[in-house]
């Protein structure tokens, strides 16, 4: 196995070392480097042999793997572009710090301050959530729905859908937009868990720039809204997901329409109606959906 490689594997099973344990634990610093990681730092011809090209792809891979992981346990945490920069810059600080050749106690406290001032810094609520002395993470963990959940959800007509169509949040597979696009229909998806590719940008819907005026249908089922009433409860980002919201009004074409689920009534109020048509449908007792379109 070349150093790349070594160093791949070794990343993995240290992500496993530390799996949902909190960071955040009152009663004591949970997480620590496992038996590789503190060998490989010991060992320093490993990463001293890496090429430039490797570093950065080993950087890249780190950060990717870490933030995905976040995503996978938790559907409320949320990196920008910019926050994953600073991640990346996290785990170069680590290599600085391993090259320096200071005790490996001092790497591994170093490291795991950035890591924590970096999460303080972007997911107050998940700070929050944690900041108690529970060994393990609170997770909340999001379900990719079927597209055909999601047409009988909204009640969609094919037939009648206005094009283009964006799905915001549209999952790892995507599945609403393959299937639209099987249809025939001119259909497109943003998910920060999707991969790059023909109809699908790999985006959060903060990063993502909602173009004026273009879309003539847009569905977001438990993405967007349920995040802005999570956030809105814990008084974070209120201001970010109130803009984005706007945004992705303001994109809609005249007769355009919006589909999300759960409604956001604290939101819902404020907006214009001679500009915009609200309908809510209740989904359970506790739940609705609200359909809005853009009149002018």
């Amino acid at each position: 196995m070349d150093n790349y490689s070594k160093c791949q594997q070794i990343i993995k099973e240290q992500i496993t070392t530390n799996y949902l344990k909190n960071i955040f634990n009152i009663d004591g610093f949970l997480l620590s480097f496992n038996a590789k990681t503190t060998e490989l730092i010991k060992n320093k011809n490993v990463l001293k042999n890496l090429t430039k090209e490797e570093k950065t792809a080993l950087i890249d891979y780190v950060c990717d793997s870490f933030v995905n992981t976040l995503y996978n346990d938790n559907q409320y945490i949320n990196f920008t572009k910019k926050d994953i920069d600073d991640i990346k810059i996290v785990y170069q600080k680590l290599f600085d710090d391993i090259e320096s050749g200071i005790e490996i106690s001092q790497i591994e406290k170093n490291h795991y301050d950035r890591i924590t001032q970096v999460l303080i810094s972007t997911n107050q609520m998940i700070v929050e959530l944690n900041t108690n002395n529970e060994k393990y993470v609170h997770t909340f963990v999001c379900s990719e729905y079927s597209a055909q959940f999601q047409i009988d959800l909204f009640s969609l007509d094919l037939d009648k859908l206005n094009e283009p169509i964006l799905d915001v949040g549209c999952g790892e597979n995507g599945n609403l937009v393959e299937y639209l696009l099987s249809q025939g229909l001119d259909a497109y998806g943003i998910d920060r868990s999707h991969q790059d590719k023909p109809h699908f940008q790999s985006t959060n819907w903060f990063d993502y720039q909602f173009v004026e005026n273009h879309w003539g249908t847009i569905i977001s089922n438990l993405s967007f809204s349920n995040h802005f009433i999570k956030n809105y409860l814990n008084k974070t980002n209120i201001e970010q997901y109130a803009k984005t919201y706007m945004a992705i009004l303001k994109s809609l074409k005249i007769g355009g329409k919006w589909y999300y689920a759960p409604s956001i009534p604290f939101v819902e109020k404020f907006l214009s109606q001679g500009t915009y048509e609200i309908v809510n449908i209740p989904i359970n007792e506790t739940l609705s959906k609200t359909i809005i379109t853009r009149i002018r």
